[in-house]
């Protein structure tokens, strides 16, 4: 579940002042969830290794743990940074995410939230430089890897959206960061992939279909550069890495697919969850990326595509 504490509605996020529930948590995946994070109880070696895995559970439905949304005001770098906070109980990993050029935090609420009910701490702030008078998607990298600091984040996952992946990938070069996954990645003069190839954290990329709004898949080579891992989520376009998107993005980018928005978007949801919940120490993101039983059914299903 995820409650609303601030006094008026996070952007995007429904909810009040008296805590009305705004997500619901599935209740089989929340026991799962609650019991595999709790690192007193789960069961581990010296390893690190965890069971039950989290990457084992349906990641595309809701995690178990309560998240408490705010909204805040944060200056690091030279940018006063609104942005809201998702703060699960217990959480195992943290996360930045970020929202694509002439967007805004509130379309990667859906996300964040999925994000925060697995027991990932999220916060999605809104870029300084995204707008069509100032857009340095570099800047908004760097301000990213200071507002990490500012924050007390101890090597976060940086993840981002469109011009918001490639203000990742800078933001990972430039500060501690455990992994940087990017969403229908736009590159910009090939700054992603410049900064991408100094990196020494995992890098997973995932990819709509190619268009012209991502550039025909422009953002390949930057996670080929960083030597990260790259899908195609079959039959979603760009207006699919975000959530809720609005008439400005369908209206230019909206494809057609055999499977549905919904279907779509959870799958996206599973893949990111799955990255940062490997950070974390709680799984092995492979299960849905590259040699597990869910990337393996996901594949038969026309779902997934290798690139």
């Amino acid at each position: 579940m995820v409650w609303w504490l601030a006094c008026a509605s996070a952007p995007g996020v429904g909810g009040d002042a008296a805590g009305e529930v705004v997500f619901e948590a599935d209740d089989t995946a929340a026991a799962s969830a609650d019991t595999a994070s709790d690192r007193d109880t789960a069961s581990g070696d010296d390893t690190g290794t965890w069971s039950p895995a989290l990457t084992d559970f349906d990641l595309r439905r809701a995690g178990g743990h309560d998240v408490v949304v705010q909204q805040d005001t944060v200056s690091a770098g030279g940018c006063s940074f609104d942005l809201v906070r998702y703060s699960p109980t217990s959480p195992i990993a943290q996360v930045v995410l970020s929202h694509g050029f002439l967007r805004a935090p509130d379309h990667m609420a859906d996300l964040a939230g999925h994000l925060a009910s697995w027991g990932l701490e999220v916060v999605t702030p809104q870029l300084c430089h995204s707008s069509l008078w100032d857009a340095d998607h570099e800047a908004n990298g760097v301000e990213l890897a200071a507002l990490a600091d500012e924050l007390g984040f101890t090597a976060p996952v940086f993840m981002g959206h469109s011009a918001g992946g490639v203000a990742s990938v800078v933001a990972a070069s430039e500060g501690s960061a455990s992994a940087v996954v990017t969403l229908d990645l736009v590159e910009f003069e090939s700054l992603a992939a410049s900064r991408g190839a100094g990196l020494s954290v995992p890098v997973w990329g995932a990819f709509g279909e190619s268009s012209s709004c991502n550039a025909d898949t422009s953002g390949l080579d930057a996670v080929s550069a960083s030597g990260g891992l790259a899908l195609r989520v079959v039959g979603a376009d760009h207006c699919d890495f975000e959530g809720p998107t609005d008439s400005l993005c369908t209206l230019f980018c909206e494809g057609s697919s055999a499977f549905s928005d919904s279907e779509i978007s959870e799958l996206i949801r599973a893949l990111a969850t799955a990255a940062v919940i490997d950070v974390g120490g709680l799984g092995d993101a492979a299960t849905w990326w590259s040699a597990g039983s869910w990337y393996e059914q996901l594949r038969a299903e026309g779902r997934l595509e290798a690139l």
